[in-house]
């Protein structure tokens, strides 16, 4: 069906044009390569029509582009000169020209007076399940021409087979990229996926599930994933599978294993079994995760609530012995020993006081709820007014490096970190006492303090973890590392780091680095 005769180009609603344009857009098919399937169909439709050239035109904002162009060199024109744009006004409805030079709305357009010298057009808009016109599967030729009723159904039924592959195609891409956004996501989670064909005994599985197994995806097979689960845990993770089997439910386990040269790792894995009703019924579908960091974390917060425990009741029971000697013998005890029973019990209070104020600092500092107050700070200074703090040791502390080093910083907080690095070190260290030393760097300052002595070099990572338990080799025992790890806070919150060194002869020096501030004018 014509439209009727205007030379100027219907102007469209800008909000529905905008919409039209988007939707377009949506199928992110634009400037993309030639594709067979829609060449194919466009030299179906010249071949129909008996008709040189056919093309499957997209019409965008300044522009119309062609997706195909059987017979036509062009790629894309200005939306100014274009037919199709007329075509998509009236998507309902195919567009016939019979003769252009005679059509007041295209006789001097430059299509027709120059190349490719259009005379004749019919194109049917693409319209997609949304109702926009996104373009036109049209035909067209260098001289007048008439098309049958079959013709014009057969190219109607072609323009719905182009607008089914734009269809598709967008359906595609969005499912790449959903499988995109899926498997990135399941990747930051650790986690392996797979399918295992109880029939078949086929097992098929992702990269992530064949590197937590050690296996190589050409020689996957559940006997291949066994071998490295210990023989007890195989046996439980089978009898959950034929449970689920028989039940048609879900089944999750956690499992050890020993895939290659890595060590023994924690999995856990939550799976079903496909019901008789579904499609593909006795497969079993699930997800392994690697939890062996969380297993260690478990593991060290429960040695360290253990700890804790120890620690509380070491004072606790000396509390109490005083107490109990109070009671029974508080009529026969002289004076100085009633007051060494009091200077026993204030010092177990004060241990009992000063493990909860750590436990509690540590919780505030993990949760960020302590509010740092910052000013300029001499650390030489700082540093030796916590050395004075300390009358019994200050003849085993050592203070020397530069003296000039400025830093922002919250000066509670930094002599809490000086107190505790001291503290820890003291208990650590041998007779001849411990250098505090600052070295100023490029922009920063490093304090170091040892020479510190553990039964086992410790790295880093362990060292000032949140529940951190370290040696007391003169004490021949293990202490909480409290103390250490809100040090590691505190100076991560001054934007600082710290650590440990190895030195010599199984010593090693803690440090720690801040930024200097600037000169003062």
């Amino acid at each position: 069906m014509d439209i009727p005769a205007s030379k100027e180009l219907p102007l469209s609603d800008d909000s529905a044009e905008n919409a039209r344009i988007n939707a377009l857009q949506g199928y992110s098919i634009l400037d993309t390569l030639e594709e067979k399937d829609f060449d194919e169909l466009t030299g179906l439709a010249a071949a129909i029509c008996d008709i040189p050239v056919a093309l499957v035109s997209l019409v965008d904002r300044e522009r119309q582009w062609f997706k195909s162009h059987h017979g036509i060199p062009l790629r894309e024109t200005d939306r100014s000169m274009s037919f199709c744009a007329h075509a998509i006004n009236d998507p309902s409805n195919v567009m016939l020209v019979p003769d252009a030079r005679q059509d007041i709305r295209f006789a001097t357009n430059p299509l027709v007076t120059g190349n490719p010298h259009i005379v004749f057009y019919m194109g049917v808009p693409l319209v997609s399940l949304e109702g926009f016109a996104l373009g036109t599967l049209c035909v067209i030729d260098q001289r007048p021409r008439e098309l049958t009723d079959a013709q014009v159904k057969s190219l109607s039924v072609l323009a719905r087979q182009v607008m089914d592959k734009l269809e598709l195609r967008k359906q595609s891409l969005a499912l790449e990229e959903a499988n995109g956004i899926l498997s990135s996501a399941m990747q930051l989670a650790r986690l392996g996926t797979f399918v295992y064909d109880q029939k078949l005994k086929k097992l098929d599985a992702d990269e992530q599930f064949c590197r937590m197994f050690s296996v190589k995806n050409s020689s996957l097979s559940m006997e291949s994933v066994w071998t490295n689960v210990p023989s007890e845990e195989r046996r439980r993770m089978k009898l959950l599978i034929r449970q689920a089997s028989d039940d048609g439910g879900e089944f999750s386990s956690e499992f050890r294993m020993l895939a290659g040269e890595q060590p023994m790792r924690w999995c856990s894995v939550s799976g079903r079994v496909l019901l008789a009703t579904e499609v593909q019924s006795g497969k079993v579908i699930g997800v392994v995760q690697d939890i062996s960091d969380r297993k260690e974390r478990q593991q060290a917060k429960d040695a360290f609530l253990g700890a804790v425990s120890h620690e509380l009741k070491t004072p606790i029971t000396a509390l109490k012995s005083g107490l109990q000697l109070f009671r029974t013998y508080h009529q026969q005890l002289s004076k100085e020993a009633l007051m060494g029973l009091i200077e026993r019990s204030v010092r177990s209070v004060d241990r009992i006081n000063g493990l909860v104020d750590d436990l509690l600092q540590m919780h505030f500092l993990h949760e960020r709820q302590i509010v740092s107050g910052k000013e300029r700070l001499n650390l030489y200074e700082l540093i030796g007014q916590c050395i004075d703090d300390l009358p019994d040791y200050s003849q085993r502390l050592q203070l020397g490096g530069e003296q000039d080093c400025f830093v922002y910083g919250d000066r509670k907080q930094l002599e809490q970190v000086v107190h505790n690095l001291i503290d820890h070190a003291l208990q650590r260290t041998r007779k001849k006492g411990l250098l505090i030393n600052l070295d100023c760097e490029p922009g920063y300052v490093k304090v170091t303090i040892g020479p510190v002595y553990y039964i086992d070099n410790p790295s880093e990572a362990a060292l000032f973890r949140r529940y951190s338990i370290t040696d007391l080799p003169r004490l021949k025992k293990t202490g909480l590392a409290v103390g250490l790890y809100l040090c590691s806070e505190i100076i991560l919150e001054h934007e600082g780091t710290i650590g440990v060194d190895p030195l010599e002869e199984l010593s090693n020096q803690l440090w720690f680095r801040l930024r200097l501030a600037p000169a003062s004018s």
